[in-house]
């Protein structure tokens, strides 16, 4: 019988399990936090008895799709198509209108190193809102809900690269606003990054089927979408 802290299955099959990661856990046991033994891959292994491998990464805040290998065969195969074999398309709500789709090339910092590295990643705007309520600066206050589609996987990418447009993603305590993010906090309840990995597909690397996955906005994070008087953005891009 499943429990409140099962996870959601998306898929599996012999080699691989996908889920949908809440937001706030962390994949793996971590130094970020090294007391703390609740991981997806803990409760995976509680939940199923399976000790299995991420294929990839999501940050601790971020909630959605993720893949994990059963075996290694399966982690090495996977991986090896991963950089230009797999795509990956996540939501966020940001500040202001991002009005044009745009395809961002700009460095990246490492948050641990400082190294920048070379990073790509193509935003496309779904819906922006307006609200009559004095957030910040303006007496109106503004913001979108944004596709963003990584073409590399460097850490924290989405969130360094919507902060260089100036759109920062709302509840993000690193790069965004803190004001902004007091106000969706306490207007929504909505205490957490609205950044998810809301679509992920990927060629089997064992029988060569396409495996579409896709995992649903949680409560905190659907609270915004109900809430905030959206409209389709029209682009070119």
């Amino acid at each position: 019988m499943p429990t409140e802290t099962d996870t959601a299955i998306l898929f599996e099959d012999a080699h691989f399990i996908a889920v949908d990661k809440p937001a706030g856990l962390l994949v793996h046991p971590s130094h970020i936090d090294a007391r703390n033994s609740d991981t997806l891959v803990t409760r995976l292994a509680s939940q199923t008895g399976l000790r299995c491998a991420p294929v990839h990464r999501l940050d601790r805040a971020t909630s959605g799709v993720m893949v994990l290998a059963k075996h290694t065969e399966a982690a090495s195969r996977l991986s090896a198509v991963w950089p230009t074999g797999v795509r990956k398309q996540y939501h966020a709500v940001v500040r202001g209108h991002m009005t044009t789709a745009i395809e961002l090339a700009h460095p990246v910092r490492d948050r641990d190193t400082g190294a920048r590295r070379d990073a790509t990643t193509h935003f496309t705007p779904l819906a922006h809102a307006e609200i009559d309520e004095h957030v910040d600066r303006y007496p109106t206050t503004r913001y979108s809900l944004v596709q963003a589609e990584p073409m590399t996987g460097r850490r924290h990418q989405i969130r360094q690269h919507l902060k260089h447009l100036n759109h920062p993603i709302l509840g993000d305590t690193s790069y965004g606003k803190s004001v902004h993010n007091r106000y969706i906090a306490e207007r929504f309840n909505a205490h957490r990054l609205l950044l998810m990995a809301k679509q992920l597909s990927f060629c089997h690397p064992f029988n060569g089927d396409l495996v579409c996955l896709e995992a649903s906005h949680d409560a905190a994070f659907q609270r915004v979408l109900d809430g905030l008087p959206w409209c389709p953005t029209e682009t070119a891009g």
